[in-house]
């Protein structure tokens, strides 16, 4: 579900080249927390996702919820 739906906003954030600029640097992180940070098997000896990580990820699904509805 996280995978298909971040797909779509990427898919359509490239239909417009300001639209793009906009939300690129939300979306370049989200993937990075996605594939690192939230994949449990990136932590093959930590019992638990550090809170860091997890308020890092909150954060930058923030930042793209703010981008959509055209809040800072």
């Amino acid at each position: 579900m996280a995978r298909s739906c971040s797909s779509a906003v990427e898919d359509w954030a490239k239909l417009d080249p300001a639209r793009k600029l906009r939300f690129e640097p939300v979306l370049k992180r989200l993937r990075l927390l996605r594939n690192v940070v939230l994949n449990p098997y990136s932590h093959p000896l930590a019992p638990n996702i550090p809170t860091t990580e997890v308020r890092g990820a909150i954060a930058e699904v923030e930042k793209l919820i703010g981008a959509l509805t055209g809040k800072p």
